[in-house]
């Protein structure tokens, strides 16, 4: 008489029904055994996971083997077979709440650093691109970035969604964090992405949060690495007329326009100069250059 809580006695038959191709066998016989033996018998685990492998690879059956895996977690406790078999399951059909939940218990069951960071942007990523759910992909890439660090693609992604959730505190932050992976220098001069970046970050610092002095730092910051950069020169030109920083911003100018040979506009800044200096020495030497 066949023993199902016997070892020897499941291998076996397994191995028969594999020479035989008689899996439908199989699956009606572990069932009974299923059906009849007590609800979260431990023994019945390996039955059970079994029965996923033949319902979805063998008999083609992938949504029997899903409510049978989904048995598993429900009887058996978070199974790592059975939730790899979920994930991949749910990914095959689109299911992409059902799969949030998957990574949500295997977040659960493992304190694996590598792990936990590869299920978290893998959540990230469903989360903005199937779900539309931002806050919950921000918390995720978020968490990635506690466990390992910086990350490039992290990075971006962040950048991505705290742009649409017009989050300018926490963007400002992610901009300046990208700024270490991408060089100083590119093969033509100045790295485009790299400036690009810090641009941004001016921008968002002037325009949304009004914090013009870190503003001016992000141009101020550019011109020295490019100085040819015609957004960071514009943008300071425009608080050339502010009395609390057109004395700063015409020092970062003077040497920008000395190197661009413009004297009308060199006049002008040491005119700006000036009448914010109050240094004797500096002020004559301002006047010899109005002159």
């Amino acid at each position: 008489m066949y023993n199902w809580r016997d070892p020897e006695a499941r291998r076996t038959l397994e191995l028969l029904s594999e020479r035989t191709g008689a899996w439908p066998d199989l699956i009606v016989t572990y069932r009974a055994v299923v059906d009849k033996a007590p609800v979260g018998d431990r023994e019945l685990l390996p039955i059970l996971l079994t029965m996923v492998r033949v319902q979805e690879a063998e008999l083609g059956q992938p949504d029997v083997a899903l409510d049978t895996a989904q048995i598993i977690i429900a009887t058996q406790g978070k199974n790592p077979e059975a939730l790899d078999a979920l994930e991949r399951l749910y990914k095959a059909r689109d299911r992409y709440r059902d799969l949030a939940a998957i990574y949500d218990l295997k977040l659960e069951s493992t304190e694996d650093p590598t792990e936990r960071r590869r299920l978290l942007v893998e959540l990230a990523a469903l989360a903005e691109n199937e779900l539309g759910d931002d806050p919950r992909a921000i918390a995720a890439y978020r968490e990635a970035l506690d466990i390992g660090g910086d990350r490039p693609d992290i990075l971006e992604a962040l950048d991505r969604l705290y742009a649409r959730t017009e989050s300018f505190p926490e963007l400002t932050d992610v901009l300046l964090r990208r700024l270490p992976f991408f060089p100083e220098q590119g093969p033509a001069g100045p790295h485009h992405e790299r400036t690009q970046l810090k641009f941004r970050r001016g921008q968002i610092l002037e325009q949304k949060l009004r914090d013009l002095s870190a503003a001016i730092d992000c141009y101020q910051d550019i011109l020295l690495e490019n100085a040819g950069h015609v957004g960071a020169r514009e943008a300071l030109e425009q608080h050339l007329a502010d009395p609390g920083h057109r004395t700063r911003v015409a020092a970062i100018l003077e040497p920008i326009y000395a190197e661009a040979d413009a004297p009308a506009k060199l006049v002008e800044i040491y005119r700006l100069l000036y009448d914010g200096s109050d240094d004797a020495l500096r002020k004559a030497d301002l006047q010899r250059q109005i002159a």
